[in-house]
């Protein structure tokens, strides 16, 4: 009943008594109350043409409870300058002025607004991007207010001159928010959408894990690891590095990515896929042969050294010189180590008891008469 007669007056000549009493309503202490008027002030503006008078009175009223006023009274201003932002050009300047407090509350409200008006907020509005960076300080917890984000990230990547920004809002989210160690949940998961349509660009996906993998922040780096296991499922086996990024590699930068690769990437496939991209750089005889040497012999081909030489032989069907030179080298160490450990004697230690391996031995010989 409290917003029953503004609301009815506003669908006649008494516009202006009815929001009268909707800003007298909306000092009210009752958050009920307030919070009713302040909806109808900002429906108001969303939906009526109103006069000069009215519409400065609207305005200066809900700016003003955004700023001094109890907590709930303040957050249903905040929604309704969202709902009439579009209308007034004070409302969406108080909105991009709130977005940089970071409240929860006003995050939320943001990536609802921006969720719901993409279309008639034009990416090339001023008042756009402010908006949208400031999602970066949404907490994964915020599970609905994410996957607003996530949906305009998705949406925004799509075109190929949105998306260094769609990277900066992402690789910030991370920093902010992500773990420097693996015994966390993998958030990346909660863009699914947008990881997905990065995926889908390979020019973009390959420096992404390039870059994210050698950055100083290790959330990026748990993060890749995180995003190339959450691929790896859903069938996206083979990830490559960037030759692009890599050809602006110093040597030192090859250590740190061999490094950062051994630590974060989890998966055989991936790790074989990644290690032979290092191959893909200019001069990789000079540059890259050493480490990818080192890593198929040392590293993962003393960890899936049956998966190594298997893929080596695959790759060494479409290498040229000096590349197969290489390849053959390294199939011909891993093969005489497994030779070498094939042709190691049991230790007696490891040998079952002579009883049950006689029980074993007569239990095979019924199976083959069976």
């Amino acid at each position: 009943q409290t917003c029953a007669l503004p609301i009815s007056l506003m669908h006649t000549d008494q516009q202006s008594l009815a929001l009268e009493k909707a800003r007298q309503d909306a000092e009210d202490n009752d958050p009920l109350i307030a919070g009713a008027a302040l909806w109808t002030m900002g429906r108001a503006i969303q939906t009526h043409k109103l006069n000069d008078c009215d519409l400065n009175a609207c305005v200066a009223g809900l700016i003003n409870k955004t700023r001094e006023a109890p907590t709930e009274i303040q957050q249903a201003a905040i929604s309704a300058v969202a709902h009439a932002s579009l209308k007034d050009e004070r409302l969406i300047l108080e909105l991009v002025r709130l977005s940089v407090e970071h409240g929860d509350y006003t995050l939320a409200v943001i990536a609802n607004f921006l969720f719901m008006n993409q279309q008639d907020l034009l990416v090339s509005s001023p008042h756009f991007k402010p908006l949208l960076k400031s999602l970066v300080g949404l907490s994964p917890s915020q599970e609905n207010a994410i996957k607003n984000f996530d949906w305009l990230l998705n949406q925004l990547y799509a075109k190929s001159e949105h998306r260094p920004l769609v990277l900066d809002c992402l690789t910030e989210w991370i920093i902010q928010n992500g773990s420097s160690s693996l015994n966390n949940k993998a958030l990346i998961e909660l863009f699914d959408q947008t990881i997905m349509q990065i995926a889908n660009d390979q020019p973009g996906f390959q420096a992404v894990i390039t870059r994210w993998l050698v950055a100083p922040e290790k959330q990026l780096a748990v993060a890749i690891g995180e995003l190339i296991g959450y691929l790896h499922i859903h069938g996206v086996k083979s990830p490559t590095f960037s030759p692009e990024v890599l050809n602006t590699f110093t040597s030192q930068d090859f250590r740190f990515l061999a490094r950062r690769l051994l630590g974060y990437v989890i998966s055989e496939e991936s790790l074989l896929s990644l290690t032979f991209s290092l191959l893909e750089t200019d001069n990789a005889q000079e540059r890259s042969f050493a480490w990818v040497y080192s890593l198929l012999t040392e590293e993962v081909g003393r960890d899936y050294g049956h998966a190594t030489m298997e893929a080596l032989k695959v790759r060494q069907k479409t290498a040229n010189s000096p590349e197969r030179d290489l390849l053959i080298q390294i199939h011909d160490v891993l093969f005489q180590r497994s030779s070498a450990m094939d042709n190691l004697p049991r230790l007696q230690e490891l040998r079952p008891p002579m009883r049950l391996q006689r029980a074993i031995a007569l239990n095979r010989a019924r199976e083959m008469q069976s």
